[in-house]
């Protein structure tokens, strides 16, 4: 008897229709790996958690990529190729702080314009303690009437450092290029 008409790839020894030339465990149906403890059945040439590693081989199959490592899946990280997390809304690097809400406004950090104080147009402070003419509630510096911004090095007194300048819907204060 022959076996001149069936090729190798088509052999499949345990019968769990991954052919022996690409099964990693030919004679076992259920793919048990050695590495990771799991038996993959017809997942093993799989990839669970999207690293890149086929299952059989992947030491923690079941932790997903985090490109830049900061702790944060990229499949839920804002920034998944940044590890300080900085927001393209207030350019402010928030690390493991960007789905915090500083301000309690109900908008996360990142994608606040105004993480620090709740804005909007009103003041249920209605305290401005360093006179400048921003209630506490939205000055971004409450005790210095300069309002000396620490992303761009330059003092925005009074409603200066609210405006946008440069119409990039970043206010002066928070803007690392305000004009």
């Amino acid at each position: 008897m022959s076996l001149s008409g069936t090729a190798f790839a088509e052999l499949d020894s345990d019968e769990d229709g991954i052919p022996d030339d690409y099964d990693p465990a030919p004679n076992d149906f259920t793919n048990y790996s050695a590495i990771n403890g799991i038996s993959w059945y017809g997942d093993v040439l799989g990839d669970v958690d999207g690293d890149g590693i086929l299952n059989w081989q992947d030491n923690e199959p079941y932790v997903p990529f985090d490109y830049d490592a900061d702790g944060f899946p990229d499949i839920s990280d804002p920034a998944p190729y940044d590890s300080t997390n900085l927001s393209s809304v207030n350019y402010v690097a928030w690390y493991d702080l960007w789905d915090d809400d500083t301000d309690g406004d109900g908008i996360i950090n990142f994608d606040d314009a105004y993480p620090y104080s709740y804005y909007n147009g009103l003041s249920p402070s209605g305290f401005d303690r360093d006179s400048d003419g921003l209630f506490d509630d939205v000055d971004p510096v409450i005790l210095d009437s300069q309002n000396p911004s620490p992303f761009n090095g330059l003092d925005w007194p009074g409603y200066r450092a609210l405006e946008d300048d440069d119409s990039d819907t970043v206010v002066n204060f928070y803007d690392y290029s305000p004009a």
